[in-house]
Protein backbone atom coordinates (compact mmCIF):
# COMPACT_ATOMS: atom_id res chain seq x y z
CA UNK A 1 0.00 0.00 0.00
CA UNK A 2 2.66 2.36 0.88
CA UNK A 3 4.81 1.55 -2.01
CA UNK A 4 1.93 1.97 -4.06
CA UNK A 5 1.96 5.95 -2.75
CA UNK A 6 4.99 6.62 -3.55
CA UNK A 7 4.62 5.04 -7.07
CA UNK A 8 1.84 7.67 -7.14
CA UNK A 9 3.45 10.79 -5.62
CA UNK A 10 6.19 10.07 -7.66
CA UNK A 11 3.99 10.21 -10.90
CA UNK A 12 2.14 13.28 -9.73
CA UNK A 13 5.68 14.77 -9.17
CA UNK A 14 6.65 14.22 -12.71
CA UNK A 15 3.54 15.56 -14.11
CA UNK A 16 3.90 18.78 -12.30
CA UNK A 17 7.66 18.99 -13.41
CA UNK A 18 6.16 18.55 -16.82
CA UNK A 19 3.81 21.24 -16.41
CA UNK A 20 6.11 23.45 -15.04
CA UNK A 21 8.51 23.14 -17.92
CA UNK A 22 5.82 23.88 -20.83
CA UNK A 23 4.69 26.47 -19.10
CA UNK A 24 8.75 28.27 -19.45
CA UNK A 25 8.55 27.17 -23.10
CA UNK A 26 5.21 29.12 -23.29
CA UNK A 27 6.85 31.92 -21.92
CA UNK A 28 9.58 31.96 -23.93
CA UNK A 29 8.02 31.50 -26.97
CA UNK A 30 5.30 34.35 -25.97
CA UNK A 31 8.40 36.51 -25.56
CA UNK A 32 9.59 35.31 -28.97
CA UNK A 33 6.83 36.14 -30.64
CA UNK A 34 6.60 39.88 -29.53
CA UNK A 35 10.14 39.99 -30.26
CA UNK A 36 9.77 39.37 -33.35
CA UNK A 37 6.48 41.70 -33.30
CA UNK A 38 4.41 39.05 -34.89
CA UNK A 39 1.66 40.10 -32.60
CA UNK A 40 2.15 42.97 -30.66
CA UNK A 41 1.18 42.55 -27.22
CA UNK A 42 0.66 44.07 -24.17
CA UNK A 43 0.78 43.25 -20.56
CA UNK A 44 -0.96 44.92 -17.52
CA UNK A 45 2.62 46.74 -16.70
CA UNK A 46 2.28 48.04 -20.40
CA UNK A 47 -0.93 49.16 -19.80
CA UNK A 48 -0.27 51.22 -17.28
CA UNK A 49 2.56 53.14 -18.43
CA UNK A 50 0.51 53.95 -21.48
CA UNK A 51 -2.56 55.17 -19.03
CA UNK A 52 -0.36 56.85 -16.77
CA UNK A 53 -2.04 54.92 -13.84
CA UNK A 54 -0.88 52.14 -11.30
CA UNK A 55 -0.97 48.73 -12.19
CA UNK A 56 -2.94 47.76 -9.54
CA UNK A 57 -5.47 50.33 -11.17
CA UNK A 58 -5.36 48.73 -14.45
CA UNK A 59 -5.40 45.08 -12.86
CA UNK A 60 -8.85 46.13 -10.05
CA UNK A 61 -10.67 49.01 -11.90
CA UNK A 62 -10.11 49.64 -15.50
CA UNK A 63 -9.83 45.93 -16.72
CA UNK A 64 -12.96 45.26 -14.83
CA UNK A 65 -14.78 47.61 -16.97
CA UNK A 66 -17.19 45.85 -19.48
CA UNK A 67 -15.89 47.71 -22.66
CA UNK A 68 -12.28 46.77 -21.73
CA UNK A 69 -10.45 44.42 -23.95
CA UNK A 70 -10.56 40.78 -23.71
CA UNK A 71 -7.38 39.20 -22.77
CA UNK A 72 -5.72 36.88 -25.49
CA UNK A 73 -6.12 33.22 -24.05
CA UNK A 74 -3.35 30.57 -24.78
CA UNK A 75 -0.47 32.20 -25.37
CA UNK A 76 0.81 32.57 -20.89
CA UNK A 77 -0.45 32.21 -18.12
CA UNK A 78 0.03 35.87 -17.53
CA UNK A 79 -2.76 37.59 -19.65
CA UNK A 80 -1.66 39.65 -22.71
CA UNK A 81 -4.03 41.70 -24.43
CA UNK A 82 -3.52 42.78 -28.51
CA UNK A 83 -1.96 46.21 -28.96
CA UNK A 84 -4.28 47.39 -31.48
CA UNK A 85 -6.99 46.69 -29.26
CA UNK A 86 -6.13 48.71 -26.48
CA UNK A 87 -5.48 51.66 -28.70
CA UNK A 88 -8.72 51.47 -29.75
CA UNK A 89 -10.07 51.36 -26.45
CA UNK A 90 -8.15 54.73 -25.33
CA UNK A 91 -9.82 56.60 -28.24
CA UNK A 92 -12.88 55.94 -26.89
Amino acid sequence: MNQQKNTELNKIDDLLTRVASIETQLDKLDKKLAKAEIIETLTYKDIAKIMGLSYDAIVRRVSKRADFPKPINGITKRPRFLKSDILTYLQK
